[in-house]
């Protein structure tokens, strides 16, 4: 029997440098775990905090995940990546760097002779009126065009502003 793993809402990004780092090593433990014991690593969203790739640039840091998860799919993991709130604006990095298939929206898949349905899970409640609006603005394409005009320094500088304080205003 295949022997699978799952992760979500990582959030790298979130928090301080020290604690970034902490996480970081953390979860290249895990992912070194998942290399020795399973052929399949599902993503389950949020994987970082703010994720918005330009044509020409990705984000800064995380390059010990990043190499990690390389490693992984060179050396056969299928590794499957449910884009969450966070981390949606996804081009091909991913895919052609890193050998992730990336899934925009849920996924439906058997593993072991049994169906799943996988989703990262944000807008599923549909009384989420105000998300559900925000999840169609953040994620149309128009939207995305004119955000990627921004130059990557101001660009990601806005996404995490705006996502720190989302925080400060849930906590």
């Amino acid at each position: 029997m295949e022997q699978v793993f799952f992760i979500s809402d990582v959030h790298l990004g979130h928090g301080t440098k020290e604690i970034n780092r902490a996480k970081e090593i953390e979860l290249v433990r895990f992912l070194n775990l998942v290399g020795e014991n399973s052929t399949k690593l599902f993503i389950l969203g949020d994987f970082f905090d703010v994720w918005f790739e330009y044509k020409l640039a990705v984000p800064k840091g995380f390059t010990r995940v990043l190499g990690k998860l390389a490693e992984l799919s060179d050396n056969g993991v299928e590794i499957f990546y449910i884009l969450g709130n966070h981390d949606f604006w996804v081009r091909d990095y991913f895919e052609n760097e890193l050998g992730v298939k990336i899934f925009k929206d849920d996924l439906k898949i058997e593993i072991n002779g049994k169906k799943f349905y996988i989703t990262h899970g944000d807008g599923l409640s549909k009384s989420d009126k105000g998300y559900r609006i925000l999840k169609k603005i953040l994620r149309n394409r128009v939207n995305i065009a004119l955000f990627s005009l921004l130059h990557p320094d101001f660009g990601l500088w806005l996404a995490n502003a705006s996502s720190k304080k989302k925080q400060r205003i849930l906590n």
